[in-house]
């Protein structure tokens, strides 16, 4: 890559967003090859941008735990964790989220989609934590609770079989 293209990149990577105009620090490494800008942060996440200053892809060379982990890390520094922490108060953030990211969707921003999404992942670790849960964890029982789920979809919709009334007859005559 010449000199020239080389500029062009770093000058670029001042002007693609405030997260990144700020953030050329020595923790922050920067690879530039074959026309593509390469951040990687310190947290292990990598951005690519082309010459054109466009976002070409995010690589998750973070798993889930360890990015998991640097949420509740956050939440601890700003005390979100702490006994007094109002679970309540934090499930409203949540749903907020998810207004936010009902109004994305309506937008078709695609930008505010992802973030959005990321929010309400980040509202939801919190919350599983002040609860007591862990989220992989609740997703895996939620997942097996529908695992089996039989219905039909309708106008993008999953609706799901209501049970037997016979089979909940049994059920009930079996707890008494």
């Amino acid at each position: 890559m010449n000199t020239k293209t080389k500029q062009k990149h770093k000058q670029l990577l001042h002007d693609i967003n405030d997260n990144i105009k700020h953030t050329l620090e020595e923790d922050m490494q920067i690879d530039l090859n074959k026309n593509i800008l390469k951040v990687i942060y310190p947290s292990g996440i990598v951005q690519e941008f082309d010459e054109n200053g466009g976002f070409t892809e995010s690589i998750k060379k973070i798993r889930f735990k360890k990015l998991e982990k640097l949420v509740l890390k956050w939440a601890n520094q700003r005390g979100l964790l702490e006994e007094d922490s109002d679970i309540y108060m934090q499930a409203v953030e949540g749903a907020s989220k998810m207004v936010k990211l009902c109004d994305a969707i309506c937008e078709d921003d695609w930008s505010e989609q992802c973030d959005a999404i990321g929010d309400v992942m980040i509202t939801l670790i919190i919350l599983a934590n002040q609860l007591d849960l862990n989220l992989r964890e609740c997703l895996k029982c939620s997942f097996n609770s529908i695992s089996e789920r039989t219905g039909e979809t309708k106008n993008g919709v999953f609706i799901k079989d209501l049970p037997d009334p016979e089979e909940i007859f049994k059920k009930v005559k079996k707890v008494k």
